[in-house]
């Protein structure tokens, strides 16, 4: 019996020394935190780096913050505690949940943060995003060439106190204004919603007469909206719908019928995100301090390039 054993043991200690690497470590785990997934943008983020997690074989533990920057920092600090091997964060909260951010970073915890940045002065290992600001100048150049510089135009913002709600404003705006004749009708708080970004544009036509030039929105989904209150008040002829994001099958639907102008491609950057994450866990592959895919405007004249 004892002859046995020790024979056993040999084994084991034969195979721990010739098995890969890889088949004996410990579980590597990512953990995804985000502000909310009731958008889809969110939503798809998620889901894909579920699929990258899969695929690679990494646990993937994800916490959602509900909308609510509180929930999101009692997040962060239960993530600092339970000690996954690396947490992607997504925020349209980036001052507020300093707490929790920084309950990480006391914790050793490497962090990578997708789309907008952490809070100014914060401290990331990886950021993966876009040039966001130039991406939108990009848009409202081509949009402004498109109404001839001139006429009334809407605009309708996505959910304030999101960086890039702010970005997408103020990008947009440093190239019209420089056109006296566009005259902005707005803005209005549409929240990235459709129906609330149809309810607005059905009390701005209720209210302005005058022909509409070009609506933009701060995302697709809220361009849609726009979109359907245009087709039922029986005045889409001759207005130019602008969107953001240009991920969805039925924006490039929209595109492809001329009924969505514009839209400025912002990914959801998950797979890239999730795959420099288990680049780095299962391989040991540093995490770059930064990583940013090139800009690409939608429109009938680029679909081939979605």
């Amino acid at each position: 019996m004892k002859n046995g054993l020790y024979a056993f043991l040999a084994l084991v200690f034969i195979a721990g020394t010739i098995l890969p690497g890889n088949l004996l470590a410990k579980e590597k785990i990512l953990a995804h935190s985000m502000s909310t997934v009731t958008i889809y943008w969110f939503a798809s983020q998620r889901d894909e780096v579920t699929d990258v997690c899969k695929k690679r074989g990494v646990t993937h533990w994800f916490v959602d913050g509900q909308n609510r920057a509180d929930k999101q920092i009692s997040d962060l600090e239960d993530l600092a505690v339970k000690k996954p091997d690396i947490v992607l964060i997504n925020t349209m909260f980036a001052n507020a949940i300093k707490p929790g951010v920084e309950a990480l970073q006391r914790a050793g915890i490497p962090i990578v943060v997708l789309s907008s940045p952490l809070a100014a002065g914060m401290k990331m290992n990886c950021w993966v995003s876009a040039d966001e600001r130039e991406i939108t100048r990009q848009v409202a150049i081509e949009a402004a060439k498109r109404v001839n510089y001139e006429g009334a135009w809407v605009h309708i913002e996505g959910q304030p106190g999101s960086l890039i709600n702010k970005v997408r404003g103020e990008a947009f705006l440093e190239v019209v204004n420089q056109y006296p004749k566009m005259k902005r009708i707005g803005p209005f708080i549409g929240n990235y919603v459709r129906h609330e970004a149809l309810r607005i544009m059905e009390d701005v036509l209720q209210s302005h007469k005058e022909p509409i030039k070009m609506v933009y929105c701060h995302n697709d989904d809220m361009a849609l909206g726009a979109i359907q209150a245009l087709k039922e008040a029986g005045r889409m002829k001759g207005t130019l719908v602008v969107g953001n994001n240009a991920i969805e099958e039925e924006v490039r639907q929209a595109i492809n019928n001329g009924e969505l102008g514009l839209s400025g491609r912002w990914p959801t950057f998950g797979k890239e995100a999730a795959t420099i994450a288990c680049d780095y866990l299962l391989n040991g592959k540093p995490l770059p301090e930064k990583f940013f895919l090139p800009p690409y405007i939608a429109s009938k004249e680029t679909l081939d390039k979605w």
